[in-house]
C-alpha cells in the first residue's frame, strides 16, 4: 500500500513540473527524498515524462490524433490525454532544451559533480521556470 502512494506522489511531481508549479513540485520532491525515494529513481521519472511530452507534440505536431498518437506509442488513453495538455506547455524547442538539461543533470550525478538533492532542485527550478 505505501508503494502505490509513494508511486502517486512521483507522478504528482512530474505533473507539477510539467504544469511548471514549482512550490508544489519542490515540496513533492522533498517529500519523496525524504520517504527514502533514490534520487536517481526520480530523475528517472521526470526524464520518462519529458520524453513522453517530446514524442506527443512531436507526433501532434505532424497532425496524428489521440488515437493514432496513443496506438504507435502504446500508451493508455488517460496518459495521451493529460500529456497532450501538459505538452501545449512547450514548444518542441523547449523540449529539446530541457532534455539537454536532464542528460546534463544526470551526467552529473552519476560521475559525482553534483550533490544529486542539490542538482535535482536546480533542475525542478530550471523546468518550472515560466516561459
Amino acid at each position: 500500500m505505501v508503494n502505490s502512494v509513494r508511486e502517486a506522489s512521483v507522478f504528482e511531481m512530474v505533473d507539477a513540473i510539467a504544469a511548471r508549479d514549482r512550490r508544489r513540485a519542490l515540496n513533492l520532491l522533498h517529500e519523496l527524498l525524504d520517504d527514502g525515494q533514490p534520487p536517481l529513481y526520480l530523475l528517472t521519472m521526470i526524464v520518462r515524462q519529458f520524453r513522453i511530452l517530446m514524442q506527443l507534440r512531436e507526433l501532434s505536431a505532424q497532425g496524428e490524433g489521440p488515437e493514432a498518437i496513443r496506438a504507435r506509442l502504446g500508451l493508455h488513453p488517460f496518459v495521451v490525454e493529460k500529456g497532450l495538455r501538459q505538452a501545449r506547455n512547450f514548444s518542441l524547442a523547449q523540449l529539446d532544451t530541457i532534455y539537454d538539461s536532464l542528460l546534463v543533470t544526470d551526467t552529473a550525478i552519476k560521475t559525482g559533480q553534483s550533490d544529486p538533492i542539490l542538482a535535482l532542485d536546480l533542475l525542478i527550478a530550471s523546468l518550472t521556470e515560466k516561459p
